[in-house]
C-alpha cells in the first residue's frame, strides 16, 4: 500500500508539473504573441512601376490616434467588437507624400465604412484630395453602393464618383437634436440646481430641461443655416455645379423620387453628384483598364493600403528643427478614466514635446468641447509657460475649439481656426445635484446637528440653501470673470470687444476671426507652416507628431474594461455612458458646484 500511495504521489507531481510547464509555455507564447503585435509594422511596398494608394477610411475620423494606433484599433475590434477609427493626420500626410511621389499612380478612396464626423473635419479631407489632384495631376476614383451625406461630401470631391445602380446620396440637412434629461429626471425626483454666467450658456439645458430654450434654438438656426450653406456650398463647388443647386436637390430629392420613374442613382447622374452607374465588379474592371491596362485582372492591379505606405515613409521627412504637433482631443478633465484630454498626462505630453532636442516651435491641435474649468487652466497655464521658455505656440483647430477648448487656446501666440471650428462658448456654468424629491418619496429624512450653516455642502440629497447659492454663484462669476479677462489680454480686445464675444456665444471660425478671437482660417498644415515660419524655420519645415503610445494602450485597456462592465449592467448603463458631457456629469458628482468650461453643441453631417 505503501509503496502505490507513493507511486501515485511521484504520479501526481509529474501531472502537475507538466501542467505548470504547459502553462508556463502557454504564457508566455501568449505574452510573446502580444509584444509581437505591437512591434508588427506591416508593410505593402509601392512597386517602382508604380501603384494605387488605397483609402480606406472607417470609422469616425479623429485628429489623431495614439502611435500604436493601428494595431490598438485591431486588438480593440477583434477583443469588443468596437468600430474602428482613421486619424486625420494619416490621411492628410499619406496624400501630402504621395502627391509628390512619382510611382503612385492614383488614389482610390473607400467610404463604406465611413461615420459621421465633423464639419471640419469633412472639409479638411475633401481640401486634401484637392490638394493631391492639384500637385501630382493624377486622378482619384471612389466607389460607394450608396453614400451617408458625411461620405459624399468627402467622395464629392474625387474625379470619378461611381454608385450602384440601385444606391443613393442621401442629403438630409443638418440637426441640432440632442437629448435633454431634465424632465426625466424630475420625474424620479432628481435635478440639478444651475449657477452660469453668460446669458447664451445654454449647456446645461441638457441636463435640466425637457428641450431647447427658445434662445437656444435661434442660436442653433443661425448656426446650423450657416453650416448647410457651408455644407452644399463646398459640394458644389468641388462637382462643378451652379450655387444653391445642391441644396436646392436635397430640398425637391423626395418629391422627385415620388413624381420620377427613375431610380435615384439616374437621378443623380443627371445633377452631376455621380459621375458613374455601375457595380463594384464593373468598377473593379474599369479601374483595372485605367491603370493597368487591357486585358489585366483586378488582381494585376498594383495598390498600397495608404497606413501601410506612410510607415514606410515615417523617417524620410525628419529633419532637426521639426514642429511638434501635440494633440488635445476629447473632453477636458482631471479624471484619467475619463480618457480624453487629462491635465495631469496632457502637461506631461506638453513638456516631452517642448523639451525635445528638434523642437523649435510648437503647434497645439484643440478639437475639445471644453469640460473642467480648472483642468482648462492648469493646460493654459502650461502652454503659457513653454511660450516664455521661447518656443512659438500656435493653436490650430479641428471641429470644436469652445468653451475649455477656447480657454487653453488663450495662451497661444497664434490661433488658426477651419471656418467650420465650433468655438468661442466663453461662458461659465456649475452643476449641484439633488435628490431632495426622491427621499421624500421614498419617506426618507436627511436631518442632523451641524456645527456650521455649510458643514454639508455639497450633499446631494438636499437643495442648496441660500448662502451655499450664494457661493456656488460667486465661484461661476469669478471663474467667467477670469475667462474673460484671459481672452481680452491674450486677444488684445478691450473690454466691450470681449463682451460682445462671450455671453456663453458660439462662432464657427469665420464669424471667430471677424470678433478677434481668432487670428486666421486655415487647416492644421497652414498651422505647421505659420509655426514654421514665426521660429525662422523653411516653411516646408516637416511636423514631429507626439502621440502617447503608453497612454494609448492603458486609455484602451481602461476602456475595454469599461465597456465589459456596461455590458455586464445591461444595455441601460451602455446607453448613459455615451451621454455626451460624461466628464461634467462626474465632476458635478464628486465636487457639486465645480466650475465647468463645456459646450454641448455638435455639428455634424
Amino acid at each position: 500500500m505503501k509503496t502505490f500511495l507513493t507511486s501515485f504521489k511521484h504520479a501526481w507531481d509529474l501531472i502537475t508539473g507538466l501542467k505548470n510547464a504547459v502553462g508556463n509555455v502557454l504564457f508566455i507564447l501568449t505574452v510573446g504573441a502580444v509584444a509581437a503585435f505591437f512591434m508588427w509594422e506591416p508593410r505593402s511596398p509601392v512597386a517602382d512601376s508604380g501603384s494605387l494608394l488605397l483609402m480606406r477610411i472607417e470609422g469616425r475620423v479623429v485628429d489623431a490616434q495614439p502611435s500604436a494606433g493601428r494595431r490598438l484599433q485591431a486588438l480593440r475590434q477583434m477583443v469588443a467588437g468596437t468600430p474602428e477609427t482613421t486619424s486625420l493626420t494619416e490621411v492628410t500626410e499619406a496624400l501630402r507624400l504621395a502627391s509628390k511621389d512619382k510611382r503612385i499612380l492614383g488614389v482610390v478612396l473607400n467610404l463604406e465604412d465611413m461615420t459621421s464626423t465633423g464639419l471640419a473635419t469633412v472639409s479638411a479631407l475633401g481640401a486634401a484630395i484637392d490638394d493631391y489632384k492639384s500637385t501630382s495631376g493624377r486622378p482619384v476614383w471612389v466607389y460607394g453602393d450608396s453614400y451617408t451625406q458625411a461620405q459624399y461630401a468627402v467622395a464629392a470631391h474625387a474625379d470619378r464618383v461611381a454608385i450602384h445602380p440601385m444606391g443613393a446620396v442621401l442629403l438630409k440637412g443638418l440637426s441640432g437634436a440632442g437629448l435633454y434629461w431634465g424632465d426625466f429626471l424630475s420625474h424620479w425626483g432628481v435635478g440639478f440646481t444651475v449657477y452660469k454666467a453668460g446669458a447664451y450658456k445654454s449647456a446645461p439645458e441638457s441636463f435640466t430641461a425637457g428641450g431647447p430654450s427658445d434662445e437656444n434654438l435661434a442660436v442653433q438656426k443661425a448656426q446650423l443655416d450657416t453650416a448647410w450653406g457651408t455644407l452644399t456650398g463646398d459640394i458644389e463647388r468641388a462637382r462643378g455645379m451652379m450655387p444653391d443647386s445642391a441644396a436646392r436637390f436635397a430640398a425637391d430629392f423626395p418629391k422627385r423620387l415620388r413624381d420620377d420613374a427613375l431610380r435615384p442613382a439616374v437621378l443623380l447622374k443627371e445633377a452631376g453628384f455621380v459621375t458613374d452607374i455601375m457595380g463594384r465588379g464593373d468598377f473593379d474592371l474599369a479601374l483595372t483598364e485605367a491603370f493597368a491596362g487591357a486585358g489585366k485582372k483586378p488582381s494585376d492591379l498594383p495598390a498600397a493600403d495608404y497606413r501601410d505606405y506612410l510607415a514606410s515613409r515615417a523617417d524620410e521627412d525628419m529633419t532637426e528643427g521639426a514642429v511638434a504637433v501635440v494633440f488635445a482631443e476629447g473632453e477636458i478633465s482631471d479624471v484619467p478614466e475619463m480618457g480624453g484630454v487629462v491635465a495631469r498626462e496632457f502637461n506631461m505630453l506638453l513638456d516631452d514635446a517642448a523639451s525635445a532636442p528638434e523642437t523649435r516651435a510648437l503647434v497645439i491641435r484643440v478639437n475639445s468641447p471644453g469640460g473642467d474649468a480648472v483642468a482648462a487652466e492648469t493646460i493654459r497655464a502650461k502652454i503659457e509657460e513653454i511660450r516664455e521658455s521661447g518656443i512659438p505656440v500656435v493653436v490650430s483647430m479641428g471641429d470644436y475649439a469652445a468653451s475649455g477648448g477656447y480657454w487653453i487656446s488663450t495662451a497661444a501666440e497664434k490661433i488658426i481656426a477651419h471656418p467650420m471650428t465650433v468655438t468661442g462658448s466663453i461662458g461659465v456654468f456649475s452643476l449641484v445635484p439633488h435628490a431632495e424629491d426622491l427621499l421624500k418619496r421614498l419617506r426618507i429624512g436627511f436631518e442632523g446637528y451641524r456645527t456650521a450653516p455649510l458643514a454639508d455642502m455639497g450633499v446631494v440629497f438636499r437643495r442648496p440653501s441660500e448662502a451655499e447659492d450664494a457661493l456656488y454663484q460667486a465661484g461661476v462669476s469669478r471663474t467667467y470673470a477670469e475667462f474673460k479677462r484671459l481672452t481680452m489680454e491674450a486677444r488684445g480686445m478691450d473690454p466691450d470687444e470681449v463682451e460682445k464675444a462671450a455671453q456663453g456665444r458660439i462662432w464657427f471660425g469665420t464669424d471667430a476671426k471677424r470678433l478677434g478671437l481668432v487670428d486666421g482660417l486655415g487647416t492644421l498644415g497652414d498651422a505647421v507652416r505659420l509655426a514654421a515660419s514665426m521660429a525662422k524655420l523653411p516653411e516646408d519645415t516637416p511636423a514631429a507628431y507626439w502621440l502617447p503610445e503608453g497612454d494609448g494602450i492603458r486609455a484602451m485597456l481602461m476602456s475595454l474594461l469599461s465597456e465589459a462592465s456596461a455590458k455586464a449592467a445591461g444595455p441601460a448603463a451602455a446607453f448613459l455612458r455615451s451621454v455626451p458631457g460624461e466628464s461634467v456629469l462626474q465632476k458635478a458628482v464628486r465636487t457639486p458646484g465645480a466650475p465647468s468650461a463645456w459646450s454641448p453643441v455638435r455639428v455634424e453631417p
